[in-house]
């Protein structure tokens, strides 16, 4: 018998980056870099995680997704190219926010306990260290973060961006 999960939520939003990342952690928590697990897409510290993007400021976005079944299929995920999925301990809801931490821009309620994420990314190369205005015909970086609850499990990477030749 599955474990009960959460009830679903499937949200799209444009999170503000800066210095090269954006988290997702619970309310209050600011992840301090440098404290926790490093991989090449995100970096987990306790019960958050920082991404790392190719732009260093600006609007990007991210869908996310908690409350869903285990993700099938290997990584890199189809259509994106480089993926990341790692063992979290939840404690609480979670927030997507810029790194400054005072604007949530989407909150979602997740069940306390152990959790998988993933990260998926593409066009992190497109503009490495540049600044997003939002204007038409930008450059676009993307993320799908996909949250579920299992055991934890090894952190996993599939796919290359081009971010480590940068």
């Amino acid at each position: 018998v599955p474990p009960l999960m959460a009830t679903a939520q499937v949200e799209k939003a444009s999170v503000f980056t800066s210095s090269h990342q954006f988290y997702l952690a619970p309310q209050g928590v600011v992840p301090i870099m440098g404290d926790g697990e490093i991989g090449p897409v995100f970096m987990t510290v306790d019960d958050a995680l920082l991404v790392s993007t190719g732009i260093s400021m600006g609007d990007t976005p991210v869908a996310f997704a908690t409350g869903v079944p285990e993700p099938l299929g290997g990584l890199p995920e189809t259509g994106w190219e480089m993926s990341e999925e790692a063992s979290l301990n939840l404690t609480g809801d979670l927030f997507l926010t810029g790194i400054d931490g005072f604007e949530h821009v989407l909150a979602f309620t997740v069940t306390p306990g152990p959790h998988r994420v993933r990260v998926s990314c593409r066009g992190r190369t497109l503009y490495y260290d540049g600044t997003l205005m939002g204007e038409p015909g930008e450059p676009v970086e993307e993320y799908r973060i996909t949250v579920w609850e299992a055991e934890p499990g090894p952190r996993e990477v599939g796919g290359n961006d081009g971010m480590d030749l940068l």
